[in-house]
């Protein structure tokens, strides 16, 4: 009996000790997801989350994209999940300042894509972003 929990305590440990090292990958925002209204700001459309924004995709015919700082008064800070996926067309992203977080598969499969400004702001960039 004891050898069981024994067992069992260090095969939570084990499991919390791995996940201790993926929570740095999660950003501080919120996961883009639930019954917020898709808009569109140009190329791009969005999701407003009342306190910031995040874009959440790109018209997939777009070469070059400016994300917007604000988009009606609203700071944009989160590049979604998937955001720009397979946009083959696309070689040139501008990210302005306050994006914090470029969230997993943002940009995967922009194969054409050969230059990103992305400033200092952004302090959390998602497993397989780019």
């Amino acid at each position: 009996m004891k050898k069981t929990k024994f067992v069992s305590v260090l095969t939570a440990c084990a499991m919390l000790s791995g996940m201790a090292v993926m929570l740095p990958m999660v950003p501080d925002t919120a996961i883009v997801a639930g019954a917020y209204e898709k808009e569109t700001y140009g190329q791009l459309t969005y999701q407003n989350h009342g306190d910031y924004i995040a874009i959440t995709d790109c018209d997939e015919a777009a070469t070059e994209v400016e994300i917007p700082a604000e988009i009606d008064g609203v700071k944009v800070t989160m590049l979604a999940k998937a955001a720009f996926k397979d946009c083959s067309n696309l070689t040139t992203v501008t990210i302005p300042d306050g994006v914090k977080t470029i969230w997993i598969d943002a940009f995967y499969g922009c194969e054409a894509l050969t230059t990103i400004t992305i400033p200092e702001s952004v302090t959390s960039i998602g497993y397989s972003a780019f």
